[in-house]
């Protein structure tokens, strides 16, 4: 029991990654800058979807990807933008994730 509440008394380290969306808004009369922060869940979500879906244009395609990435783990999307980010052909990865999360076609 001693060792739980000690590790729950560790503090996060200042060399931990931080996330941050950051948002900027064009207007008639302004362009503002704005920064959120984020978990390491919702940052690679985010990161792998808006990769992904990017060049889709098919709704129902992109809705099956889009539930697809929300139901993975956290390993799962730390591997596939990982692979996505510093492969030499990003594509080829995308695509195969694209792939396997939807639905083949019927002819």
């Amino acid at each position: 029991m001693a060792r739980l509440e000690r590790i729950a008394q560790i503090d996060t380290p200042e060399s931990a990654p931080r996330y941050e969306l950051r948002v900027r808004r064009h207007g008639p009369a302004d362009a503002r800058k704005r920064g959120y922060a984020l978990d390491e869940d919702l940052a690679l979500t985010l990161g792998l979807l808006f990769r992904t879906l990017a060049p889709m244009r098919s709704r129902d395609n992109m809705r099956s990807v889009a539930e697809g990435i929300e139901a993975m783990g956290r390993e799962e999307a730390a591997y596939w933008l990982g692979m996505a980010m510093h492969r030499k052909n990003p594509r080829r990865v995308l695509t195969a994730l694209r792939f396997l999360l939807t639905e083949p076609r019927r002819r």
